[in-house]
């Protein structure tokens, strides 16, 4: 009878797992259609930064700011993302 229930336990905590990954499917992430893009960002703090979008990864973002500083920004504390061109 134990075992049957250890593994329950483990296909409820497969399936707990495989539906984070779905919910993290479901969410779309449009910064690709920025890349290459000049753009301004308002972080958390009020701080503007504005320049190119480089390269996006799951929790960080590469801007080349108008000065040519390459700024590698956290997107926790990204509150606004303007597109300064179309």
């Amino acid at each position: 009878m134990e075992e049957v229930k250890i593994g329950e336990k483990k296909k409820e905590e497969e399936k707990k797992k495989k539906k984070k990954t779905k919910r993290e499917e479901e969410l779309v992430e449009f910064l690709p259609e920025l890349l290459g893009k000049k753009i301004a960002i308002k972080l958390h703090n009020g701080e503007t930064i504005a320049g190119k979008l480089l390269e996006i990864s799951r929790f960080w973002i590469k801007v080349e700011d108008v000065n040519g500083n390459v700024i590698q920004i956290n997107k926790a504390f990204i509150a606004v993302i303007y597109p300064l061109s179309r």
